[in-house]
């Protein structure tokens, strides 16, 4: 295993919040390697670090939170734009465990909306210190990807969740595994407690992967089953019933970046080894021609077809 001796994160500011753009782990001496997990059989001395992303922001305001729909079901204490630890437009997800689904499935709560053929997002969660007592709150709250085939088929679950009750007791960050369809856990990645912590997934075409990352390192990526874009996207958690106690979960700053603008200010160049384009003007059209929209009850109806993914054991 490579020594990394430190991470270097690039940044661009976006209405004064400082964006994910890349990372990239340095060697002791002086080279690159991505000591990631991957799920599937995807080598990571292949997986491309993104560069230059512009991200279009959604604030969580009362009106953006009216087009987005349940999944699986709607939240059962409710969901709101607030003020929250410093900053506006936050969404609000609360879970009643008086009101537990009976069905299993359903237990996982949330909401979604469509996104114009994405090929990043990030958003942060508010991690409390409420949740780590002892014993600590059954919490777990997921940032979930929605992968679409170039038909606008989903074909792919990227996720990035914070949980209390990961396999053995765990309590931190983990990465759901599409092809084994089950929860890694990130035993070494750390969170900031009380304070926001960054999320951020990105599509690569070169390699079909999505690329995760948790305040800037990257941490781990899922193959994309023949994904081209996100779709949707999703924010879920789950709801314990008598065995947990309800908890709110805060998301802000939510933010994607269409597949196009990967290309731009050279980004072109980060694409496949050899190259996978020759200009801008190529990768641009590449990713407008895989373009593509989904409607938030088309993506709920395939993902409640899938009743056999994502349940906590």
């Amino acid at each position: 295993m490579h020594h990394v001796d430190r991470v270097i994160v690039r940044t661009r500011k976006l209405k004064g919040k400082a964006m994910l753009i890349s990372a990239a782990f340095v060697l002791a001496g002086g080279g690159l390697a991505l000591p990631l997990a991957i799920f599937g059989s995807v080598s990571a001395d292949h997986v491309a670090q993104p560069v230059n992303l512009q991200y279009t922001p959604e604030p969580f305001t009362a009106s953006y939170l009216s087009t987005w729909t349940p999944d699986r079901t709607t939240p059962s204490g409710g969901y709101a734009s607030v003020n929250f630890a410093g900053r506006q437009n936050v969404l609000q997800m609360n879970i009643d465990t008086s009101k537990q689904s009976p069905i299993q499935f359903y237990q996982t709560e949330g909401i979604q909306h469509a996104l114009p053929g994405a090929g990043a997002m990030t958003a942060d969660l508010y991690v409390d210190s409420s949740w780590l007592g002892s014993p600590s709150t059954p919490v777990s709250a997921g940032f979930w990807g929605v992968g679409n085939d170039q038909n606008g088929v989903v074909s792919a679950y990227p996720i990035i969740e914070f949980t209390t009750r990961g396999a053995h007791n765990f309590t931190g960050w983990r990465l759901w595994n599409d092809i084994a369809g089950k929860w890694t856990n990130l035993v070494n990645v750390p969170y900031h407690v009380n304070s926001w912590n960054n999320l951020a997934m990105v599509y690569d075409p070169a390699n079909t992967l999505f690329n995760l990352y948790v305040n800037g390192q990257a941490v781990g990526s899922n193959v994309s089953r023949g994904s081209v874009k996100l779709g949707a996207v999703i924010f879920d958690n789950y709801n314990y019933g008598s065995m947990g106690s309800n908890y709110s979960v805060y998301w802000s700053d939510f933010a994607y970046s269409t597949g196009a603008t990967q290309c731009k200010e050279g980004g072109w160049k980060m694409f496949g080894n050899p190259l996978m384009f020759r200009n801008q003007g190529q990768c641009v059209s590449y990713f407008e021609h895989n373009a593509y929209v989904n409607t938030d009850k088309q993506q709920n109806q395939k993902h409640n077809q899938d009743s056999n993914k994502h349940q906590d054991k």
